[in-house]
């Protein structure tokens, strides 16, 4: 029942409501943060969600995950609130030498 009044509401927003010409695109997206705090959320949520079932820090993967879920929230800290740009991490330039 929710999908044809969804379609309807679709054609309705793109034919009655006008667009904005001074709307302000976003900027794009900072991958390192993002992929930081993917795998923060990830790992945190795994041990939440096993730790009880494991015995918590008993088995070495909780562990694992644990350390693993603490440096990428460290990354995403600092890359987020302390405005510290890390992305130059992605930006290897090696230049080929010749032998001469």
């Amino acid at each position: 029942m929710n999908i044809p009044v969804g379609i309807i509401s679709c054609f309705m927003i793109h034919f009655f409501i006008p667009e904005n010409p001074n709307r302000v695109k976003p900027k794009k997206v900072d991958i390192v943060e993002f992929i930081a705090l993917a795998v923060w959320l990830f790992t945190m949520q795994v041990v939440l969600d096993k730790g009880e079932q494991y015995n918590w820090f008993d088995t070495s993967w909780i562990v694992w995950l644990s350390g693993i879920s603490l440096f990428s929230f460290a990354i995403f800290a600092l890359m987020a609130f302390c405005m510290i740009p890390l992305g130059f991490l992605l930006k290897v330039n090696i230049k080929k030498t010749k032998k001469v």
